[in-house]
């Protein structure tokens, strides 16, 4: 699977082993569906069979899943839907939700949790200067296909392996998707993604020293509100696949920080994790009831 959905075509070789010959054969890379990014493919239950991953909308359209390496804000998603109480009152509506700059005129500039300088515009001191090449692992990771969570018989449950160690506390990725409205009744049916839409904080509290708001136990500001959301179903990255797990079980988390200039979603690791591991995180009690 890792070596076909990149165009690595070994498999020609191997096919004329001997190895091959009692074992079996590989599929050919002709086999394997055309796309733009590895993590648009999934591998079959069967562990032979490769398949496009589709999304399917809440009015069951589907479409190809693309992969995007940032999140999408488009202005016009908004322009229909009531600015939300929870909106920073320093900011226009619609302004980009990844702001980490909750009140431009108060010069209190938050603090990167990676490096711990604050983020700011050049020309002002020392500020940070993260990028999330060099602080996210972006570990090599694949898609497959898990048996079906108990009562969804029938499904398709897609999941993440990983493919190397992972130390425990490494960032792993960023949650990507596009910007929508807070998600209410209508802007669920509007924007039509129920699976896999997140809630959004807004740029946390800052005082003089750049300390922001403290988080509590589920990775949230406690004194920040949700102020929009952000769906990855048809344009997304590989963290859309990872499954649930409950009770704490998860081996990674969710938690919302200030990296590399902007408020972003991350995926961390909570324990060391193995090579072959499948990748959870607990989505919290009402996972199932969406």
């Amino acid at each position: 699977m890792f070596a076909l959905s990149r165009n690595v075509r070994y498999h020609e070789s191997y096919n004329e082993s001997t190895l091959a010959a009692v074992i079996g054969h590989l599929s050919s890379s002709e086999d394997v569906p055309s796309v733009s990014h590895p993590h648009e493919l999934y591998l079959a239950m069967d562990g032979q069979t490769i398949e496009r991953s589709y999304f399917t909308a809440a009015n069951g359209s589907q479409y190809p899943m693309q992969t995007i390496t940032s999140n999408i804000y488009n202005p016009s998603n908004f322009h229909k839907h009531p600015r939300p109480a929870s909106w920073p009152e320093e900011w226009l509506y619609p302004h980009a939700p990844n702001d980490p700059i909750r009140d431009p005129y108060s010069a209190n500039y938050p603090l990167c949790t990676h490096c711990g300088l604050e983020t700011r515009a050049k020309g002002f001191g020392r500020r940070c200067v993260c990028r999330t090449h060099t602080v996210f692992r972006r570990p090599l990771v694949e898609i497959i296909q898990y048996p079906c969570y108990p009562g969804s018989e029938g499904s398709l449950n897609r999941g993440v392996r990983l493919l190397e160690d992972v130390p425990k506390g490494e960032i792993l990725d960023e949650y990507l998707g596009e910007y929508i409205p807070l998600p209410t009744p209508s802007v669920m049916q509007a924007f039509e993604d129920m699976t896999y839409t997140f809630l959004y904080h807004g740029p946390p509290i800052t005082c003089e020293d750049g300390e922001g708001s403290e988080m509590d136990e589920d990775g949230e500001w406690g004194d920040v509100g949700d102020i929009c959301g952000l769906k990855g179903g048809e344009r997304g990255n590989w963290t859309r696949f990872l499954n649930h797990m409950d009770g704490g079980q998860g081996n990674c988390q969710f938690e919302t920080q200030v990296v590399a200039g902007k408020v972003r979603i991350l995926i961390v690791a909570n324990r060391d994790l193995r090579m072959g591991d499948e990748l959870c995180v607990d989505y919290g009690p009402e996972y199932f009831e969406a």
